[in-house]
């Protein structure tokens, strides 16, 4: 609409509509100065009324009806722009984002190359000119990679489109906000709603340059809200669709890996207050694998063999790895506060992880023979599937012993104290785990998977696997010898029960294990915990 502008004697232009001029401005009346023109910051009434009653005027009555109208149909706007990105604008972001790692990779191959180059120029070989050809396609590559990122930085990452994106999908996660507070009107929510306020936070997150909303206050308003939403609805029965639940763990779990979104969960009191709870009640046979990654970020740094870098402490990169996977004491206290008071919860979770770790270590040595059948068959296609299977079930297998090590050290006395179910089930969770994975006739198939040194299982590795076992027989042992009277269960009681399933070569066998060449942390591995194991 039109504004008047205001004159040097202050005061601000009249936008009420009314004809009534403002303290301090000049009358609206049409006077003319001496000059027989309008003074300064008047305007004719026959401009006002062209401008109020015009059809395209600019007038400050077509202005308070365009809000009018804005706000008649500002529902409508919002719901097409939510449906429009998830039809359209998401895929965009997501090629942006896949573009980004490809610029990454190619400019890594083009410097891969020149070393390869500078290594071997001045020898007699036909490789310096094959490596020139190559530098040549990579150098083209670079290029497209380069153009391309450059027009997606130009068209969706422009400072103020990434503001204006990131108010958008603040506003819509307080309107799911609100909207929750009322039970039924929730369940009738549209799933791209959900599904493109967290897709177009995530597509922010990963921008060329990444949008950081922590640095205003606007922004931190934002986050807070999108973290409220994130951690009271991951578990909500009104979301039906479990793909979408799913979606808003995955959030979670992404999130955790870095320091200062760490600091937005801790911070705030929704998270505080149910996240932990929400997580023990929605660990099943859906949701027990983000829900298991979720927890072992928590709780990151506390095994046997590992040790988050502290600053000043080791290489630059060594630091940076160490701060992206940063644990949680907060959450690592409101865990065990959680599990301590509400012990049918825990009794409950506790069941399902053992249930699922031996489910998983069946699966991984199903796996391998598989591999090792379509090896000796030569079947090329199935290879490939069999080797992915065989990373994920081990990562998962150490990611629940991980988890099964914290609850050892931190809530010893459920297993040393409460009920005897609880030790001779975690006692034969470690027998299956070690007989499998460290010598014996189980555990062959284990040791050939071992020798086949083949990249795709460059992260099987037996250190990885037994360090957790180690940690949880370090940390039982250790909590027997140092309670004030002896515990109502013993450790080594329970374990000789099993003799028959795990002779003592399993126990040897860890006893002798070499960690200074398993690379795991050598500070971590203190000499009084070696001398204990033995």
């Amino acid at each position: 609409g039109a504004v008047l502008p205001a004159t040097e004697g202050g005061g601000g232009s009249n936008t009420s509509g009314s004809g009534t001029p403002s303290e301090g401005t000049p009358s609206a009346s049409g006077s003319s100065s001496r000059d027989g023109g309008l003074q300064p910051g008047t305007v004719s009434s026959d401009h006002t009324a062209r401008a109020e009653e015009g059809p395209g005027g600019l007038g400050v009555g077509a202005s308070e009806r365009a809000r009018a109208a804005l706000r008649a149909h500002f529902g409508e706007l919002v719901d097409a722009l939510m449906l429009l990105y998830s039809l359209g604008l998401a895929s965009h972001f997501k090629q942006a984002s896949v573009q980004l790692q490809t610029q990454m990779q190619t400019i890594a191959q083009l410097e891969e190359t020149d070393r390869r180059i500078k290594h071997y120029e001045g020898k007699p070989s036909d490789l310096v000119r094959h490596l020139k050809e190559a530098r040549g396609v990579f150098r083209d590559d670079v290029v497209e990679s380069v153009r391309q990122c450059a027009l997606h930085r130009a068209t969706l990452f422009s400072p103020w489109k990434q503001e204006a994106m990131f108010g958008a999908c603040a506003y819509v996660v307080r309107l799911l906000l609100a909207t929750s507070k009322r039970s039924t009107l929730f369940g009738y929510v549209p799933e791209f709603y959900l599904e493109s306020a967290v897709d177009s936070f995530h597509a922010l997150r990963r921008g060329d340059p990444p949008f950081t909303p922590t640095a205003g206050q606007a922004g931190r308003a934002g986050l807070e809200s999108m973290v409220t939403f994130l951690v009271s609805h991951f578990s909500d029965a009104r979301i039906v669709n479990p793909d979408v639940r799913d979606v808003l763990l995955q959030s979670i779990s992404v999130l955790m890996q870095y320091k200062e979104y760490v600091g937005v969960f801790e911070a705030n009191l929704a998270a505080r207050e149910s996240m932990i709870t929400s997580l023990l009640e929605s660990f099943d046979g859906r949701f027990w694998i983000p829900i298991s990654n979720i927890l072992l970020r928590l709780v990151k740094g506390s095994g046997f063999g590992q040790r988050l870098s502290q600053p000043g402490e080791g290489s630059a990169s060594a630091s940076a790895a160490a701060g992206s996977e940063c644990a949680s004491a907060v959450f690592q206290r409101l865990l065990c506060d959680t599990c301590t008071s509400n012990e049918r919860l825990f009794g409950a979770f506790l069941n399902r992880v053992f249930n699922t770790l031996n489910w998983t270590i069946t699966e991984f040595s199903v796996a391998m023979k598989e591999m090792h059948e379509a090896i000796s068959k030569r079947q090329v296609n199935d290879l490939q599937q069999h080797q992915r299977k065989c990373t994920i079930m081990f990562e998962l297998s150490v990611n629940l012993a991980r988890i099964l090590e914290f609850l050892t050290l931190e809530l010893s006395q459920v297993f040393l104290i409460s009920s005897e179910m609880n030790l001779t089930r975690l006692c034969e969770s470690l027998v299956f785990l070690l007989n499998h994975t460290t010598c014996g006739p189980d555990a062959r198939l284990f040791e050939s998977t071992l020798k086949l040194q083949m990249q795709p299982l460059e992260k099987i590795s037996r250190s990885l696997i037994i360090a957790p076992c180690v940690g949880i027989l370090l940390n039982l042992f250790k909590a027997e010898r140092c309670a004030p009277q002896p515990p109502c269960h013993s450790l080594l009681t329970t374990l000789a029960t099993m003799e028959s399933s795990c002779p003592i070569d399993r126990f040897t066998f860890l006893a002798q294990f070499d960690w200074v060449i398993a690379r795991l942390s050598p500070a971590a591995i203190h000499v009084s915990e070696r001398q204990v194991l033995h």
